[in-house]
């Protein structure tokens, strides 16, 4: 596994007319060189690179990071319900790096511009789920500052089920093995209402392979304390 600091050229975005064909991605070979397109769905049963965006919102006066919790039944396998990325996504074919700024506002209801982001890189990753589920990405990380309350976000319901709000330095704890156990924050919408409470959060909580193998939630709770600290932002990579 390695990682990428390269984009790839802007392509103008291609409108499907056919809303009933499935969703068109960008595939490239592990050079990150455009070969030719494919569905989503093929591009996992049968491994082919493609792209996606990674966004982590943090709240710089709170030192705080937010993580999302998927709905149930969202994925083809079984998976546990625990947090992840803020919020993020596949590229569709022709989209542009900037583009994938729309999964923000899809899923949690930010309306940030691009230039707002703090860019950390591209990971590059492989990783077997089951024989039909295949992840091979070039992941586009960024960080978002923002004050917003964990009460002021949007929730997307049929992909979003709750949002965490967490200490960075707590975070960072936890997932180093300082901590067995932190306290955090969840909202989800249950009904009309948004509803909010204190859960205790663990290491089993966290996708095993993001704190074992590349450790890249560590990584991430690290690069979001680097940016409240102050370190500047084009020296902070995952």
């Amino acid at each position: 596994m390695f990682f990428l600091e390269i984009y790839p050229k802007k392509i103008l975005f291609n409108t499907l007319t056919n809303y009933n064909m499935e969703e068109q991605v960008d595939t490239y070979n592990d050079r990150y060189e455009h070969i030719g397109t494919a569905s989503k769905k093929a591009v996992h049963k049968t491994g082919q690179w493609h792209r996606s965006f990674i966004c982590m919102l943090i709240n710089p006066e709170k030192k705080t990071m937010i993580l999302q919790c998927k709905v149930e039944n969202l994925y083809n396998f079984d998976r546990p319900d625990y947090v992840d990325f803020t919020a993020g996504g596949h590229y569709q074919v022709g989209e542009s790096i900037e583009d994938g700024i729309r999964e923000l506002r899809e899923e949690v209801g930010i309306k940030a511009s691009f230039s707002e982001l703090i860019p950390l890189g591209v990971r590059q990753t492989a990783h077997t789920i089951n024989d039909s589920f295949i992840e091979y990405e070039f992941q586009h990380i960024f960080l978002y500052s923002t004050t917003q309350t964990l009460d002021g976000f949007t929730l997307e319901k049929t992909e979003v089920k709750s949002l965490v709000e967490l200490d960075i330095q707590e975070g960072i704890d936890l997932l180093l093995g300082k901590k067995d156990e932190v306290t955090a924050t969840s909202i989800a919408v249950i009904g009309e209402k948004k509803v909010q409470k204190n859960i205790t959060l663990t290491r089993k909580e966290f996708v095993p392979s993001y704190i074992t193998k590349d450790k890249i939630f560590v990584r991430l709770f690290i690069a979001a304390k680097r940016f409240i600290d102050g370190d500047t932002p084009e020296e902070i990579f995952v």
